[in-house]
This record gives C-alpha cells, sequence and structure tokens, in this order.
C-alpha cells in the first residue's frame, strides 16, 4: 500500500442511520458503511482517467443466529477523470453480497450510485505543506435503503487534510450530508427518514513495512431526521474502528494495472448509551477478518 493515495478513495460516508423511538436505542452503523483505508498502490500516471476495483470477503470471528452477517462479499468500483492538474470527476458504485438471504429478497444489494468532483488542494505552510481534497457529489437512488426510505438524492459534500510525517499519516475529514426524501416516513420502516447529517473524523495511518499497514478511526457525528410525531428529531454519536492489514502486491509489467492482495482484522463499534466504548475483541458484532483484492490502473 501507498498511504499517499489514501485522498484518492475519501468519498464516503460512515455514519449511523436515523434512530428509533425517544425510548429506544440507537441502532448500530448499518453494513453499508465503509471505514477501511482500501489503499491503491498505483502510483498516479499520465492518464487522464484513472480505474480501481475492490473485492473483499468477509469473515466474522464469532457467529451467532443471525447468519447474513457472518460471511459476506463487498465489491466497488470507481472511475476518475482529470479536468485539470487539480480537479476531477469520478463516478463509483458498489455492492454488497450476503450469502444467506432473507425469505424473498435477493442476496446481492447495491449502493447508491455516486457523481463526484474533486479538488486537490495544499496548504501553503512554510517548510510543511499539507495536501487536501474538497468532494461533493450527488447519487442516483439504486441501493435498498433509498427504494425503501424514499431517499430521491442525497448529496453529500466534504474536506480532507492529509498531513505526513514519515510513515504516519493523519486524515482529519469534514462531512455534510442532506437527504432529498419523497416522505417523512416510509410504510416500509419503523423510524423516519434522515435529513441532515454532519460529521468530523480523524484516521491515522501507519505504514512501517511496505507490507504492513495498521491504521485507526474515530467519528463524531450529529444528525437530524424528518419531523414525525412521537420520534426523536436529532442525535449525536461516535464510534471507532482498528484495522491492521497485512498486504502483498503482485510483480506486474509496467503497463499492466496493480494488484494487492490483503489480509486484514477489523474492528468497529458505536458509543453505548453509558457513555463507554467498546474495545472488547471478542464481540461478533465488532470483529472480523478479510481477504481484499485491489486492481488499480
Amino acid at each position: 500500500m501507498t498511504i499517499r493515495l489514501a485522498l484518492a478513495l475519501l468519498a464516503g460516508l460512515a455514519l449511523a442511520p436515523a434512530p428509533a423511538r425517544a425510548d429506544e436505542a440507537v441502532p448500530p452503523p448499518t453494513e453499508e458503511i465503509d471505514l477501511s483505508a482500501r489503499i491503491p498502490t498505483k502510483a498516479e500516471t499520465d492518464r487522464w482517467w484513472h480505474l480501481l476495483g475492490v473485492y473483499e470477503l468477509h469473515q466474522n470471528l464469532i457467529s451467532d443466529d443471525y447468519g447474513p452477517n457472518d460471511v459476506y462479499s463487498w465489491y466497488m468500483a470507481q472511475a476518475k477523470f482529470d479536468l485539470t492538474r487539480y480537479d476531477q470527476l469520478g463516478l463509483r458504485l458498489e455492492m454488497l453480497q450476503r450469502f444467506i438471504a432473507d425469505p424473498g429478497e435477493a442476496a446481492l444489494f447495491f449502493g447508491d450510485l455516486r457523481f463526484t468532483y474533486f479538488r486537490k488542494f495544499a496548504l501553503p505552510i512554510p517548510g510543511f505543506s499539507i495536501p487536501g481534497v474538497a468532494s461533493a457529489y450527488v447519487t442516483a437512488p439504486t441501493s435498498r435503503e433509498s427504494h425503501t426510505r424514499s431517499y430521491l438524492t442525497r448529496p453529500t459534500a466534504q474536506v480532507a487534510l492529509a498531513p505526513s510525517w514519515g510513515p504516519l499519516t493523519a486524515i482529519v475529514t469534514g462531512i455534510y450530508r442532506y437527504s432529498f426524501a419523497r416522505y417523512g416516513q416510509s410504510e416500509e420502516q419503523s423510524s423516519p427518514n434522515e435529513r441532515q447529517t454532519a460529521a468530523v473524523q480523524a484516521q491515522l495511518l501507519y505504514q512501517p513495512l511496505d507490507w504492513l499497514a495498521p491504521s485507526f478511526l474515530w467519528q463524531s457525528y450529529w444528525a437530524e431526521n424528518y419531523p414525525v410525531g412521537g420520534f426523536e428529531q436529532g442525535w449525536k454519536g461516535s464510534f471507532y474502528y482498528f484495522e491492521l492489514a497485512v498486504n502483498f502486491t503482485l510483480p506486474m509489467p509496467e503497463e499492466a494495472p496493480a494488484i494487492d492482495l490483503s489480509l486484514a482484522y477489523a474492528q468497529g463499534a458505536p458509543m453505548l448509551t453509558d457513555g463507554t466504548y467498546r474495545f472488547a475483541f471478542y464481540h461478533r458484532d465488532q470483529s472480523e477478518v478479510y481477504l481484499g483484492l485491489n486492481v488499480t490502473y
């Protein structure tokens, strides 16, 4: 992995869904959360287009009675097109595959299609330039969540800074999302739809060796739902995510795509209602291992 290219994938959110009624606990983040670094290793080229494909096979460490969470696959395809030296347009689609589906439903779950504009910049601090990227995207409602919650599009803006000190990189990101929905609450859902969300997250990436890449992420968020009687209007929370990945880059010809293999342990959890954060490695809803394949061109 090449940590200096981590900003290439700063187009995703990691936010919790709308809460249940005021007397119920806020549910944990959904399976659509994309938190791992997933850093492509291919150096930038003179081409005006860039392609990235990711496949991951996930296995939870401890099983429970809900089988669909035990083993699943995640796919992502992304294309970027250079407009200028600092400006890009991007197109991204992801998909989740469960190997056990509920009766009457397919095992494939598409995410929303994203159309993104990126602007690269740097803070001109004397002797220590800090690279950054600002991005904004709109979505097409291709996901199951958008269909069941009647989301039309979910415009999102974010700004990220990534200072580096040798093998250590810190990524600080501010995120804002507004969700346009046809209804304040859909008949298929027991809670109102999210209207707007803001978040701040900090991620540390450390690469002491070419094949070793641990990372840690912390995010705090605030969200507001559409006004529906009997439900909490706004809420806030935090969660953490830790990943330890061992990576191997396959030897490829100079003009061929770069292919990386990763074997990683990952863990993440939201904050509990009593203000305590869970760092217990044996909780099945927190810990998993996954095998990843990145193809960058």
